[in-house]
């Protein structure tokens, strides 16, 4: 048996410093360890060169440290071992059966295996972490989703939930949910905006990679990258893109689109981000269905502008909020005149297509806050908040006839409208049904004025 402790190192202690060395930049770092897997899969190569120079049975245990005799001690000292210190002198080791350093080179490579494993338990132990931390992320996501659909967000909502939590799954991304309207439209959110976009008006290429539902990955070199980090107003040349259609039961509902700089998108944020693709599809198509069963119930079919059901419901809140304010509603009672000799004439198809360009015209002539309702037959209601000034009445009505007459014509020959109105003021207390009452007396006396 022979203890090593001179100044200069043999052949046995170099291998074991070496070994050593290597083993403590591993856990010096060890806290990175996708950064070590490159390392590590060297390590292991060498840890199978050094067993081929074994000439002992590397099973048998017959090398051993004093001091550490366990692999879970020596594990510890390797930990701890000095980077600038000279190993030799404070390393002392004993044989049992060589003075090659074989045993303790044997016993050592006894160790490289279980660190080896552990690491790659480690290695198992991050991934699955990393797996949770995205499913949780995920999870959360589907929360918002769902959350947005319970309280009847509108599809706009939806998208931009989607554009600001998707990078806290898919990291270092950048996010653009598109909505395709009718093949035509496209409706693009991101966390900051939402904007409107006709078809018209996009990049032919980028129109020709819409049309093409298909999963698809493009790097900076691709023309359609190009165009996309131009229409995204992104730097170019730099972006990865990741593109996924989102298809509901019926249509395109729109895509997913994913952009990132200067790194390229890897099989998991591929598999996230359809996970991810499909949850968003899934709450835009329900949020979009129950849009359009909302409309439906709200609106006329016909015309597309609300029906009598909505106003008798929408018109009490209305007054309750011009009852706090003290402000007043103007109700405008508009009639097509000669309705009736248009249907006869010109058949009913020609009549349905006067009622839709005039309810169009009617939303366009006023305000947004406005409301246009489909009274009944040929009648409108017309509902003006905030207003009550008796010459600005006349004046809205002038431009919702002047502008009507321009626009809507049958053989050339103009279509003209009675207008009728009457005002509501909370402090008089006036009931609903005396006001709609004057507004079409009056309407009606201007019809019979005009011989209509």
């Amino acid at each position: 048996m022979r203890v090593i402790g001179s100044t200069e190192p043999d052949d046995g202690e170099m291998i074991f410093m070496d070994l050593c060395m290597k083993l403590h930049d591993i856990y010096s770092r060890i806290e990175n360890i996708r950064e070590n897997e490159e390392l590590l899969n060297k390590f292991k190569e060498e840890v199978e060169n050094l067993e081929k120079t074994i000439s002992v049975d590397v099973e048998d245990d017959t090398g051993e440290i004093e001091g550490y005799r366990e692999e879970e001690d020596l594990i510890e000292f390797i930990v701890r071992f000095p980077k600038n210190d000279e190993p030799w002198k404070i390393l002392k080791w004993k044989l049992k059966k060589d003075e090659n350093c074989g045993g303790v080179i044997k016993f050592f490579v006894k160790a490289i295996r279980n660190l080896v494993k552990r690491n790659e338990l480690y290695q198992f132990l991050a991934n699955m972490s990393d797996t949770l931390g995205y499913n949780l992320a995920l999870l959360g996501f589907t929360d918002d989703l769902s959350e947005a659909l319970i309280m009847q967000k509108n599809p706009v909502e939806v998208m931009k939930i989607s554009a600001e939590k998707i990078p806290s799954i898919i990291p270092h991304s950048k996010v653009f949910v598109i909505q395709v309207e009718d093949g035509k439209r496209y409706m693009i959110a991101d966390k900051d905006k939402v904007r409107e976009v006709e078809g018209e008006s996009m990049p032919p290429m980028l129109l020709d990679l819409f049309k093409k539902i298909r999963i698809r990955t493009l790097d900076p070199a691709s023309p359609y990258s190009q165009h996309l980090e131009e229409f995204f107003e992104l730097e170019k040349g730099k972006h990865h893109f990741l593109i996924l259609p989102m298809v509901g039961e019926k249509e395109l509902l729109g895509f997913l689109v994913l952009a990132r700089k200067g790194r390229e998108f890897s099989n998991d944020d591929l598999r996230f981000a359809r996970r991810i693709a499909i949850r968003t599809m899934l709450i835009l198509d329900k949020v979009l269905l129950l849009r359009k069963l909302r409309e439906r119930a709200i609106k006329d079919p016909l015309t597309s502008v609300y029906n009598r059901r909505y106003f008798v419901e929408s018109v009490k809140q209305l007054m309750a909020q011009s009852r706090r304010k003290m402000s007043k509603i103007t109700f405008l009672m508009v009639d097509i005149n000669n309705f009736k000799s248009i249907n006869d004439k010109f058949g009913h198809l020609e009549g349905d297509r006067v009622l839709k360009e005039v309810a169009m015209r009617l939303a366009e002539l006023v305000r947004e806050e406005d409301m246009v309702v489909r009274y009944g037959g040929d009648e409108f209601l017309v509902v003006l908040t905030d207003v009550g000034d008796e010459n600005t009445i006349k004046r809205i009505a002038s431009r919702i006839s002047n502008g009507v007459s321009k626009f809507v014509k049958v053989k050339d020959e103009p279509v003209t409208l009675s207008i009728g109105w009457s005002v509501w003021d909370p402090s008089e207390m006036e009931k609903l049904e005396d006001v709609l009452r004057k507004a079409d007396g009056m309407m009606y006396e201007m019809k019979l004025r005009k011989g209509r």
